[in-house]
């Protein structure tokens, strides 16, 4: 699965190039693609595909989406 759904976002901006990291959420996985999210709440495609439950995610630049957000990769 290749999208990430966002839910919420405590600081920052996602963005393409992103690398993310989190419980369960492979090492080297980055946003590739804005979907409806651009930059806040919505989707966006990641890169490997996985699955991986609701977890707080940071990015290189501090973006926090918190626990309990429910954000999901689908596919």
């Amino acid at each position: 699965a290749t999208t990430l759904t966002v839910t919420a976002v405590t600081t920052g901006t996602l963005y393409v190039g992103a690398v993310i990291t989190g419980t369960g959420i492979t090492v080297g996985t980055t946003i590739t693609a804005l979907g409806t999210g651009t930059g806040g709440v919505g989707n966006y495609t990641v890169s490997p595909s996985q699955s991986v439950g609701s977890t707080n995610i940071t990015s290189v630049t501090s973006v926090t989406i918190p626990s309990g957000s429910n954000w999901t990769v689908v596919g």
